[in-house]
Protein backbone atom coordinates (compact mmCIF):
# COMPACT_ATOMS: atom_id res chain seq x y z
CA UNK A 1 0.00 0.00 0.00
CA UNK A 2 2.88 2.27 0.72
CA UNK A 3 4.09 2.06 -2.89
CA UNK A 4 0.87 3.35 -4.02
CA UNK A 5 0.86 6.75 -1.60
CA UNK A 6 1.76 9.76 -0.87
CA UNK A 7 3.20 10.36 2.45
CA UNK A 8 0.19 12.57 2.97
CA UNK A 9 -2.04 9.84 2.18
CA UNK A 10 -0.34 7.40 4.13
CA UNK A 11 -0.85 9.72 7.55
CA UNK A 12 -4.49 10.08 6.94
CA UNK A 13 -4.46 6.10 6.27
CA UNK A 14 -2.73 5.66 9.43
CA UNK A 15 -4.49 8.39 11.35
CA UNK A 16 -7.96 5.73 11.36
CA UNK A 17 -5.84 3.27 13.03
CA UNK A 18 -4.92 2.95 16.89
CA UNK A 19 -2.93 0.63 17.88
CA UNK A 20 -0.53 1.34 20.67
CA UNK A 21 2.38 -0.97 22.50
CA UNK A 22 4.73 -0.83 25.50
CA UNK A 23 8.11 -2.55 25.61
CA UNK A 24 10.87 -0.14 27.18
CA UNK A 25 9.03 3.13 25.62
CA UNK A 26 5.54 3.66 24.37
CA UNK A 27 4.49 3.78 20.48
CA UNK A 28 1.39 4.11 18.84
CA UNK A 29 -0.32 7.00 20.35
CA UNK A 30 -2.05 10.07 18.74
CA UNK A 31 0.21 12.69 17.40
CA UNK A 32 3.21 10.74 17.36
CA UNK A 33 5.28 8.87 14.65
CA UNK A 34 7.75 5.79 15.31
CA UNK A 35 9.08 3.83 12.58
CA UNK A 36 11.37 0.65 12.41
CA UNK A 37 14.21 0.74 10.25
CA UNK A 38 14.85 -2.83 9.47
CA UNK A 39 17.33 -3.00 6.57
CA UNK A 40 18.52 -6.39 4.74
CA UNK A 41 20.56 -7.25 1.99
CA UNK A 42 19.96 -9.94 -0.31
CA UNK A 43 23.33 -11.44 -0.14
CA UNK A 44 23.52 -10.09 3.67
CA UNK A 45 26.64 -8.22 2.67
CA UNK A 46 27.59 -6.31 5.64
CA UNK A 47 28.67 -3.17 3.78
CA UNK A 48 25.16 -3.22 2.17
CA UNK A 49 23.35 -3.52 5.44
CA UNK A 50 25.28 -0.94 7.19
CA UNK A 51 24.51 1.57 4.15
CA UNK A 52 21.08 0.53 4.12
CA UNK A 53 21.39 1.27 8.20
CA UNK A 54 22.93 4.73 8.28
CA UNK A 55 21.25 5.68 5.30
CA UNK A 56 17.89 5.41 7.26
CA UNK A 57 19.27 6.94 9.97
CA UNK A 58 19.97 9.98 8.38
CA UNK A 59 16.69 10.29 7.03
CA UNK A 60 15.34 9.62 10.64
CA UNK A 61 13.97 6.46 10.67
CA UNK A 62 14.46 3.93 13.72
CA UNK A 63 13.02 5.53 16.12
CA UNK A 64 10.92 2.77 17.35
CA UNK A 65 13.05 -0.23 16.37
CA UNK A 66 16.23 -0.75 14.81
CA UNK A 67 16.70 -4.38 13.48
CA UNK A 68 18.12 -6.78 10.84
CA UNK A 69 16.09 -8.77 8.92
CA UNK A 70 18.84 -11.47 7.24
CA UNK A 71 18.38 -13.14 4.04
CA UNK A 72 20.22 -16.52 5.00
CA UNK A 73 18.98 -19.11 8.02
CA UNK A 74 22.68 -19.56 9.16
CA UNK A 75 23.33 -19.25 12.17
CA UNK A 76 26.90 -17.69 12.33
CA UNK A 77 25.96 -15.51 9.47
CA UNK A 78 23.10 -13.90 11.71
CA UNK A 79 25.44 -13.61 14.82
CA UNK A 80 28.05 -11.47 12.40
CA UNK A 81 25.21 -9.37 11.19
CA UNK A 82 24.06 -8.74 14.76
CA UNK A 83 27.65 -8.14 16.04
CA UNK A 84 27.80 -5.17 12.94
CA UNK A 85 24.53 -3.73 14.29
CA UNK A 86 25.82 -3.81 17.88
CA UNK A 87 28.70 -2.13 16.44
CA UNK A 88 27.23 0.78 14.22
CA UNK A 89 25.08 1.17 17.38
CA UNK A 90 28.51 1.68 19.99
CA UNK A 91 30.21 3.59 17.22
CA UNK A 92 28.31 5.71 16.22
CA UNK A 93 26.59 6.43 19.69
CA UNK A 94 23.04 5.50 18.73
CA UNK A 95 20.39 5.37 22.03
CA UNK A 96 18.77 2.55 22.13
Amino acid sequence: MSKLCRPQDLVLIARNCRVVTRFRSTIGLPGHLATRLQPNHPTDDAQGIAASLLNGLLLGSGDAVIGINPASANTAQVVRRLHLLDELIGHYAITT
